[in-house]
């Protein structure tokens, strides 16, 4: 069973993001501290996407909510409360994450659509592939998902 107050995050509410619900989360939340869960990470557009799988390491940031009714207020902020259209961007789940040698159940926003066309993030840290240099390049990070997707 897990413990609802545990979320795990790895996009837009990244602890040091700039992003007013980031900061809203901070303010509602203890950081416990960097974690990570087994799994893929892809570019929707400019907010990433996490696919449980035993192939891959996705980054984030593991916050254990004050009060568990805030998982209402982020479900609206992911699309998927219960006013949203279906079908939803966004399911959230129970996941395994660990954090400093341990293994944690925390909830997390998993990606609920097809693959196809989302840009796969290797190295699984969506802050290091939003690092964009002086340039505007495109991170090394973000490479193009060849053939067909599955949720």
């Amino acid at each position: 069973m897990c413990e609802p107050a545990l979320l795990f995050v790895y996009g837009t509410l990244r602890r040091g993001s700039v992003n007013a619900m980031a900061q809203r989360l901070a303010s509602e939340a203890e950081w416990i501290g960097p974690a990570t869960m087994a799994g893929r990470l892809y570019a929707v557009s400019d907010y990433p996407a996490v696919v449980p799988s035993a192939e891959g390491v996705v980054t984030g940031d593991l916050f254990r909510l004050r009060d568990p009714a805030s998982l209402g207020w982020l479900d609206v902020y992911e699309g998927c409360g219960a006013d949203d259209p279906l079908p939803h961007e966004y399911a959230r789940i129970e996941v395994r994450v660990t954090h400093d040698r341990t293994v944690y159940d925390a909830q997390a926003y998993v990606w609920n659509r097809p693959l196809k066309g989302l840009r796969a993030i290797d190295g699984g840290d969506w802050l290091i592939a939003m690092h964009v240099d002086q340039n505007g390049a495109r991170p090394r990070s973000m490479a193009r998902r060849r053939g067909h997707g599955a949720r």
